[in-house]
């Protein structure tokens, strides 16, 4: 969605902000990070119901194939100590 790009070049000018900053003083850079983040929580609007489902169905998927992955890891893992 619109509203993800917006959120991250939002956050990658508010670290370069971070950054530039800190080498002045830390502490503007951290006023200018906060500032942004309450800026960027202002533009952002809820989502309804179809896309938090969808959104909640893709993390689970990603949660289930990397809880896959390991599984499938480790028991790899544990067979090569049972043989070796």
């Amino acid at each position: 969605p619109e509203w993800v790009i917006h959120l991250f070049l939002l956050i990658t000018k508010s670290l370069s902000n971070i950054i530039y900053h800190s080498t002045k003083n830390k502490l503007a850079g951290i006023v200018a990070f906060v500032n942004s983040c309450i800026h960027t929580l202002k533009l952002a609007k809820r989502s309804d119901r179809t896309e938090f489902l969808l959104y909640l169905k893709l993390t689970i998927i990603g949660m289930s194939i990397v809880g896959s992955i390991g599984y499938v890891i480790q028991l790899v893992g544990s067979l090569f100590r049972l043989t070796g």
